[in-house]
């Protein structure tokens, strides 16, 4: 069986009590069906993206080799963030925005010097 997994790394943010993993691969239901455990099942649709996150402080991050575009890695850190901050009760509203955008930052900082390790 050839391996499809390009890039796999994980990461614990303790103050948010959470591990979130990155991963490039070039079959994203495959490797999301080997995290089943975590995530719990996946349906049976196509993603070239996705944003995975159980109610435990597991999350995971999910690319295909072409959908790593600013765009797209944005679009799924937005998720990521939004669910990171559900989980830890954590405002992102108008007047609360602020941890929200830290969070952003740091993620797409963590995702980019990851990818760069790849190219």
């Amino acid at each position: 069986m050839k391996n499809t997994t390009l890039f796999k790394q994980k990461i614990n943010l303790p103050i948010y009590d959470a591990t979130i993993w990155l991963i490039i691969t070039e079959d994203i239901i495959g490797e999301r069906k080997k995290m089943q455990e975590i995530f719990g099942n996946i349906d049976g649709a196509y993603y070239n993206a996705l944003c995975s996150y159980d109610n435990h402080g597991n999350f995971a991050l999910f690319f295909e080799p072409t959908t790593l575009t600013d765009k797209i890695i944005a679009h799924e850190i937005f998720h990521l963030t939004h669910r990171i901050l559900d989980w830890t009760s954590g405002n992102f509203d108008k007047n609360h925005h602020e941890q929200g955008a830290l969070l952003c930052g740091y993620l797409t900082e963590w995702v980019q010097r990851s990818i760069k390790k790849i190219k």
